[in-house]
């Protein structure tokens, strides 16, 4: 226990704090992919539901989301964003959204 090295994530406290804001955003991004507001491109969890994506993706690529506590990222996007999509199709059509819905399965 305690720091081993001059890094920034090099303590258990470091670690543990990165630990429980990993934690955090994945539980807020989880709630917010089930509100039906966040199938609305132009609603504010539409939104906020892209940009704590994009926060996972940046922290998982740095492996800063520490392993063995969350369901890998990628995987866990894979079977949600199925439903998700069916529900945004059902909200927006097809129809002039399909740039915006493009661009959410790429």
């Amino acid at each position: 226990m305690g720091t081993w090295g001059a890094g920034n994530l090099d303590s258990d406290y470091a670690l543990d704090e990165l630990s429980q804001r990993a934690h955090d955003l994945i539980v807020e991004m989880l709630l917010r992919w089930q509100r039906s507001d966040s199938r609305e491109w132009d609603e504010y969890d539409h939104t906020t539901l892209f940009v704590e994506l994009e926060l996972v993706f940046a922290l998982a690529a740095k492996g800063l989301i520490p392993s063995g506590r969350f369901i890998p990222v990628p995987d866990l996007v894979r079977v949600l964003i199925k439903d998700w999509l069916a529900g945004y199709d059902e909200v927006m059509g097809e129809e002039p959204w399909s740039d915006r819905r493009n661009t959410i399965v790429a």
